[in-house]
């Protein structure tokens, strides 16, 4: 995620062309993925004419970008193109799945489109010769369609990330800690010097509430932190039942029906 974090915009304006490049490569394999396209998609740059963004070759399985827009541009209008070519590519790949289907299947609804791909991509319409031609041919169309729901994901998953991340006004969970996500998918809560000062845990969540995390051990179970790690409870917990202004309220593990409210004061 912290590699997609660099799609903002004020984050990408202070890159380097070699790396806005590394960025859009892994947005390229995120979409291969997606799409479950078989074969690699390499990003790259070139000098193109001023009014092509870029284009995707399927003889390298490359997507070339204009090198003046990547120096230039936005990071939507990269990640625009880059969804853009990559769905090219995919309309490739689905022809190839007409061709290789056999003769009852290549009836299939699913396999309309690829029939006017084929017919498209073999007597593709230039957008220098005939614009409107060109804007208006399924391959481009579908494409332009795809790319701004792309787009429209992607930031959507950033703004996600960063509202369940955020620091909290006033609040020293916030201001002076910060939650790390550990490459074994546990969590951990750290100082502003990155020392780990409570977990690893399976997750932990503030739920609403500034001053108090709720943690799950390794068991599943659930216990209660202050804002700062320097409170702990138990992991004796199997479910909250409510978490308002500092207090929790919590039904006990080992009872499944003692209520019991735990208190941290605000920083």
């Amino acid at each position: 995620m912290d590699t997609l974090l660099l799609l903002q915009e004020d984050e990408w304006a202070e890159l380097t062309v070699d790396e806005k490049l590394d960025v859009l490569q892994v947005v390229a394999n995120i979409e291969k993925r997606y799409l479950g396209i078989s074969t690699d998609l390499n990003v790259g740059a070139d000098n193109l004419d001023e009014n092509l963004a870029g284009y995707y070759s399927d003889s390298t399985h490359e997507i070339v970008l204009s090198l003046d827009r990547l120096e230039n541009g936005t990071a939507h209008e990269a990640v625009d193109t880059v969804a853009h070519e990559s769905f090219h590519s995919l309309e490739h790949r689905w022809v190839e799945a007409y061709h290789n289907a056999n003769e009852t299947d290549q009836k299939l609804y699913f396999f309309y489109d690829a029939m006017v791909y084929e017919d498209e991509l073999v007597n593709y319409t230039d957008g220098k010769d005939d614009l409107y031609g060109y804007y208006t041919q399924s391959v481009e169309e579908d494409a332009r369609a795809y790319a701004a729901d792309a787009v429209e994901d992607y930031y959507q998953k950033i703004a996600e990330y960063l509202e369940e991340n955020e620091e909290g006004e006033g609040s020293a969970s916030y201001s002076s800690y910060q939650l790390n996500y550990n490459d074994d998918e546990t969590v951990s809560l750290c100082d502003a010097e990155g020392n780990t000062v409570a977990g690893p845990y399976l997750n932990i969540d503030n739920d609403g509430c500034p001053d108090a995390y709720i943690y799950t051990d390794m068991n599943g179970l659930l216990g209660f932190m202050a804002a700062d790690g320097s409170q702990i409870t138990p992991a004796i917990y199997s479910n909250t039942t409510y978490m308002s202004d500092g207090i929790a309220g919590v039904k006990e593990c080992e009872t499944g029906n003692k209520t019991e409210s735990i208190s941290f004061a605000s920083n």
